[in-house]
């Protein structure tokens, strides 16, 4: 009562209206602070969540909470939205009071785009209800005459899905339609609905994260090994799908199961899968042995059966049918293609319920009178065959969402118009809008909802002033006609300048985190607010506060004048509620949607909220109106941010993993040494999730810190390699290249800011003489003047980051060869650039010395002699690479480019000796006795190829006289398969038998011989090929005996 007088009064005498919120409970009133400073004030939950229900109200609606409504005899109050606020894990209904006749009637709370759908679209939504029943009747029919069928031959198969294609225009509202359909109370009475994500990002299984996440939260375990993290280890970072209290409902199948209960008993042990795949590599599952012994290739397949499990027995616990509703399907990655698909295949009584822009052939059957009249072209692309197959027509149906008329059209209009009085919307002559309003929108919904929000402004401004109807019918009509829908970026930048300043500034830093749809939750944006108001964050002195005035430079410290807000005005946004209470005008003003946990993006520390663009256009226009510099400067921020979480992320793990194994093993001193091996070698081959490492990346390179986004890009492109994705992890591989070349770009226009060294230059020439030699073409031009003082200045002095970059290079033309078509060609231009890195980064001595072993080939051998003296004793040799290793493999990889070239001529022969002589020479600088056995196999091999037998006999006597069975061959066999130098011990035997030199041959298999036994003790299949190659040996000789005696071995 007092709520409604104040309302009453405060319009009356001041003509504005006000929100109010209402709540019951205990509360402190009285004085807080200290003598120095206090005040009057009341604290308490119920104060903070009446401030809540005042900030989040409509304009002029009284809110109550429940605790109010319980205990309030005398007035009736209707529940129509649900809010996510802050301090509570699920949405807290808004009671209004009314005179309506249920008393604190609760129903199902949907927002208004979603409402209006359920009005606007009521008959097709009615239609399209009777259908699925229908089709969950037949589904129930199937099963019972399967049950009825036993065991016997003729027994039928059971229940099989169903699959209904909602298609419409883009902008249309398929999602709100959906969720309104979903949110029938029929529907939900009869189905177990499963709704899954979005696909705004092509992360494998991204839209099945929430049905999995509920999935597993009904199990007992799966909870309590959440709750025991979460006490080890209180800043563990999990996703916030786990997080959810969703999750845990009462509507979900009351009884908790076991692990063993999620799937089928073959497939328990590759639970763990999951981690990776759909928990960012939080460990809910522990790996098992059958985990380790899959192929990277297997992974991801094996996984997709673990889900189908999953799925179908978890929808079997209801024993009722079941909707999984997946909004545009036909952007949803492979993998969560396929497991549909391996859905559809199965018996259960399912429908898939989805939506989509595309057509049909028109071979699918339409649901009446709810689709209109489409094009039959055979050209057009199927969705339903390519996801669902084309084996069984009759299980799948297409219908297409009618464009909405002129009234349906208005009714969502005047419904997405904000903050407008009653007396005010009654002055206007909304019939004469409607026919613009539907001639500009074409029945789009979402055409619609823009227009309303930009007339709103207007209307707003017109209510301050003295204006007849005409007038603003007229003024309505004009602004329709400015901003026409195809200038939709006009009514974007309208509605941005309609914003409070302080709303403006955050909207703008939120255009960062919210790139390419990702979400963003009310920490994470508070955080970076709160970072660049310090205006001091990882040695950038100038902050978005700090930095309202100056000029901006390009040094690093960069004064990001992203909105005129000055200092008090920034801390007045962190005071009380303030902050969250811009947040919630931005979702009111449309820009931002607030979405719930369990279909948010990325890791979490506790539960909190979320948003996301109302769309992928307005978060570009917004974002467009920050200079490139602020754009830079925020990049790094928020990169440095998740970097930071990365590293504790990592450290968790290890830790997290250490004290569960001694939780579990009771923590008794005897197996403290046992679990923190177990741990530490666990921890080796434990990473941050590929997906935070890809979004660091990302951000790294909007921000131009090229080096950093490339070593993020190449562990994801790892991470995704390990997981068997192997296209995803060539993605990644082709972000850190485009890296590596920004960064190239960025050395060649500071090169006169880069001092070179006496003698650098002569290296560049000689390494790109030699590089001529190998290829077929010279040095791409970005490295044309490159020297190692150039790698220096790329690489900030950081050879460590050089050998990375050098690994990355390898890996992705590795990548090129088995992805693209013709990638061996592209491949092999990029281990070139991997010999050519190598040669500038070598020591100043390992240069010398790799020059004087290819003095031979080169032409300019006085200028190799000279090479010592013309850099002089003063060269600083403190940036080179310190592991050579690395770039074995591209050596390796062109060699067997040159060996595979259906071209075998002169000129490629001459090119492949020279490559072995120079892979020969580098890998003596490793000094690592094993690369350069297995090395000098291939140029003895190339010697004997090109007709230089006697080059080559003396690279294999080397080879003999250096192996030594027990330091080299396990290593050879784990490093490059076999034992190459025992195989080219065993070729030379041939070649002095066929020369007549008995005694050499018959030294050589006396050496052979006395590895034989030795080699046994692990390689089986190596002792039977060398045993027959000794026994092939004896019968050139004649010493039959022996070769009998060997033969016999062999059988046995």
């Amino acid at each position: 009562d007092a709520a409604i007088k104040i309302q009453e009064q405060l319009l009356q005498i001041t003509e504005t209206e006000c929100t109010i919120g209402v709540t019951l409970g205990k509360a402190f009133c009285g004085e807080i602070g200290c003598p120095s400073r206090y005040e009057f004030s009341i604290v308490g939950s119920s104060v903070n969540l009446s401030a809540r229900l005042m900030a989040k109200g409509a304009r002029g609606t009284i809110n109550c909470d429940k605790a109010l409504v319980a205990n309030d005899a005398e007035h009736q109050y209707s529940c129509a939205v649900k809010h996510r606020l802050k301090g509570y894990d699920q949405s807290v209904p808004f009671y209004s009071p009314d005179s309506g006749e249920n008393h604190a009637q609760e129903v199902t709370p949907l927002d208004t785009h979603t409402a209006v759908h359920s009005s606007v679209r009521r008959d097709e939504i009615r239609t399209l209800i009777e259908h699925i029943r229908l089709q969950q009747e037949l589904m129930e029919q199937e099963e019972a005459r399967a049950i009825k069928g036993g065991e016997s031959e003729s027994r039928e198969s059971g229940p099989h899905p169903r699959a209904v294609m909602v298609s419409a225009r883009a902008g249309a509202g398929k999602a709100q339609f959906l969720e309104a359909l979903l949110g029938h109370p029929e529907v939900k009475s009869r189905s177990t609905v499963l709704i899954a994500n979005k696909c705004y990002h092509n992360t494998p299984f991204y839209c099945w994260v929430p049905i999995i996440s509920r999935i597993v939260k009904t199990s007992k375990d799966v909870v309590k090994r959440i709750q025991k993290l979460k006490r080890l280890r209180r800043k563990l970072l999990f996703p916030p799908s786990l997080l959810s209290n969703a999750a845990i409902d009462p509507s979900y199948p009351p009884e908790m199961i076991d692990n063993d209960g999620l799937v089928t008993e073959d497939l328990f042990p590759y639970l763990s899968l999951l981690n990776d795949f759909l928990f960012m590599g939080v460990p809910l599952f522990r790996p098992s042995d059958k985990i380790r012994s899959l192929k990277d290739s297997q992974k991801v397949d094996k996984a997709i059966e673990v889900l189908s499990s999953m799925v179908q027995r978890y929808i079997a616990r209801f024993h009722r049918p079941a909707i999984i509703s997946i909004s545009d399907i036909d952007t949803i990655d492979d993998c969560s293609k396929q497991l549909v698909q391996n859905l559809y295949e199965s018996e259960m009584k399912l429908v898939f319920l989805c939506s989509t822009h595309r057509g049909t052939r028109g071979r699918r059957t339409s649901l009446g009178s709810i689709a209109s009249t489409t094009s039959r072209s055979t050209t057009s692309t199927d969705v339903l065959d390519s996801i669902f197959g084309d084996g069984d027509n009759e299980r799948a149906e297409f219908m297409r969402l009618k464009p909405l008329g002129k009234e349906a059209v208005l009714e969502v209009f005047k419904s997405s118009i904000r903050g407008i009085a009653e007396e005010d919307e009654a002055m206007i002559d909304w019939m004469r809008v409607a026919e613009r309003v539907h001639e500009l929108c074409g029945g789009i919904v979402r055409h619609a909802i823009e227009l309303a929000h930009a007339v709103s402004i207007e209307l707003r401004r017109m209510s301050k002033m003295q204006s007849s109807a005409q007038d603003r019918t007229n003024r309505i009509v004009e602004l329709l006609e400015d901003f026409p829908v195809s200038k939709m970026e006009e009514l974007i930048a309208l509605r941005f300048d309609a914003l409070s300043q302080e709303e403006q500034l955050l909207l703008k830093v939120a255009s960062v985190p919210g790139l390419n749809q990702h979400s963003f939750s009310l920490n994470l944006l508070e955080t970076l607010m709160l970072d660049l108001s310090a205006g001091d964050v990882s040695g950038h002195s100038d902050g978005i506060a700090g930095g309202i005035t100056g000029d901006i430079s390009n040094d690093g410290n960069i004064p990001l004048s992203v909105g005129s807000v000055g200092g008090s005005q920034m801390e007045d946004m962190f005071q009380g509620d303030n902050f969250e209470m811009m947040m919630n005008a931005l979702v009111e003003a449309g820009f931002l949607i607030l979405i719930g946990d369990e279909h948010a993006d990325y890791l979490s520390i506790e539960s909190t909220q979320s948003f996301r663009f109302a769309s992928a256009l307005e978060q570009v226009c917004v974002n467009d109106l920050m200079i490139e510099d602020q754009k830079r400067e925020l990049h790094l921020r928020l990169a440095e941010h998740y970097e930071t979480r990365l590293l504790r992320l990592g450290d968790e793990r290890d830790l997290g993993f250490l004290e569960d194994d001694l939780t579990d093993g009771g923590g008794s001193l005897s197996t403290l040494t046992t679990s923190f091996t177990m741990a530490t070698s666990q921890a080796t081959s434990m990473r941050p999730s590929w997906q935070i490492t890809h979004l660091t990346a990302t951000h790294f390179s909007m921000a131009a810190a090229s080096v950093q986004a490339l070593l993020y890009f190449f562990d994801a492109a790892t991470e995704l390699a390990r997981l068997g994705l192997r296209e995803k992890s060539h993605g990644s591989l082709l972000s850190a290249y485009s890296c590596f070349e920004q960064r190239l770009d960025q050395c060649c226009r500071n090169n006169v800011n880069i001092v070179i060294q006496s003698g650098a230059n002569e290296r560049n020439r000689l390494a790109k003489r030699l590089l001529q030699m190998i290829c077929e073409v010279a040095v791409p031009p970005a490295m044309e003047t490159l020297t190692q003082d150039h790698l220096r200045w790329m690489f900030d002095a950081n050879s460590h980051d050089l050998v990375l970059c050098i690994k990355m290079l390898f890996k992705f033309g590795q990548s090129i060869g088995v992805i693209e078509k013709d990638g061996y060609v592209y491949g092999s231009k990029v281990y070139q650039q991997v010999v050519f890195l190598t040669l500038l980064g070598l020591s100043e001595e390992a240069f010398a010395r790799t020059m004087s072993q290819l003095k031979d080939y080169l032409d300019d051998s006085i200028a190799v002699s000279n090479y010592d003296t013309a850099s002089g004793s003063d060269y600083d040799d403190s940036f080179s690479i310190d592991d050579l290793a690395v770039s074995f493999p591209a050596f390796s990889g062109l060699l067997t480019f040159y060996r595979d070239s259906p071209i075998q001529n002169e000129t490629n022969l001459g090119r492949e000796k020279v490559l072995a002589t120079l892979f020969v020479a580098v890998t003596e600088q490793q000094d690592d006795m094993v690369h350069i056995l297995r090395t000098k196999c291939i140029l003895s091999h190339l010697f004997m190829k090109t007709g230089d037998v006697g080059k080559a006999l003396s690279v294999s006597e080397a080879i003999k006289s250096a192996y030594n069975h027990d330091e080299h061959s396990l290593q050879m066999v784990q490093m490059y398969g076999m034992d190459w130098a025992l195989i080219n011990i065993t070729t030379i035997v041939s070649v002095y038998i066929f020369r007549a030199d008995i005694a050499k041959a018959l030294e050589s298999i006396s050496f052979l011989e006395a590895q034989l036994e030795k080699v046994d003790e692990f390689a089986s299949s190596t002792k039977a090929m060398l045993k027959g190659a000794v026994s092939a040996a004896y019968l050139l000789l004649r010493r039959f005996d022996k070769a009998v005696a060997i033969s016999n071995c062999i059988s046995s």
